[in-house]
């Protein structure tokens, strides 16, 4: 399916996301609540629109069922999700997805009732012109990092697009918003890993000229748990 990318702008709402205009006859436009775990976790920039006719946002919980579509999409084919979730048809893997996202916003806005830093958000980019979800990345900190040799760090995870929006600067613009992010939580860096190796290439070179990463170390413990595969752990400082 192709978009009809519009660049006209949508005046932002109460929660700084910008409407949602139907198609057809007008109707009043309408806010989406978003995720809970999130709210107050946007970016300077939020719901600025694109030149290209698209914006990022948090996540509302109704995106969470498409973006999880696109992530099986882009990782039921091989990688390390499809190792880490061996023998799924692609709907249980988006439901493992989607699972996992509602997991975490719970669990760290527990966390954070409680005075315990556990933050996550999900952001997605939303096509204007249809207010289709296009893609989307999740920002979190993780004890985890520590050990991984980028300790202080926000973690990007789980990228992913719809093939028929990518080299449109989609995944540059999530990227850029998890920058700023990361600086209102008081973090001076972005780390996520990428698969090493030619299979993962094209995702590494994207991080390294768009994104300002470099590959800062390995990941030894995933390769147990993948089967031999194995990533590595790239950094971006945030200025």
């Amino acid at each position: 399916m192709s978009l009809a990318i519009s660049s006209r702008t949508v005046p932002p709402g109460p929660s700084g996301a910008p409407a949602v205009i139907s198609r057809g006859r007008r109707r009043q436009a309408r806010w989406r609540r978003p995720c809970g775990a999130a709210l107050g976790s946007g970016g300077a920039d939020e719901g600025a629109v694109g030149s290209e006719g698209w914006y990022v946002r948090t996540a509302a919980m109704d995106d969470l069922s498409t973006l999880a579509d696109i992530r099986a999409d882009c990782f039921g084919g091989g990688g390390f999700v499809a190792r880490l979730l061996p023998g799924m048809t692609r709907n249980q893997m988006k439901a493992e997805l989607m699972g996992n996202m509602m997991r975490s916003l719970k669990l760290s806005a527990e966390a954070e009732a409680r005075g315990v830093e556990c933050k996550y958000t999900v952001k997605v980019a939303v096509c204007v012109a249809t207010q289709a979800v296009v893609g989307g990345v999740d920002l979190l900190l993780s004890q985890e990092l520590v050990k991984d040799g980028a300790p202080n760090t926000a973690y990007v995870a789980s990228m992913a697009t719809r093939p028929d929006v990518r080299g449109r600067g989609i995944a540059k613009a999530l990227l850029d918003d998890c920058h700023l992010v990361s600086r209102q939580w008081g973090r001076p860096a972005l780390s996520l890993h990428v698969q090493s190796g030619p299979e993962g290439a094209v995702a590494r070179g994207l991080y390294e000229r768009f994104g300002g990463f470099e590959v800062i170390g390995q990941d030894p413990d995933i390769v147990k748990r993948t089967g031999g595969m194995h990533r590595l752990l790239m950094r971006r400082d945030v200025k």
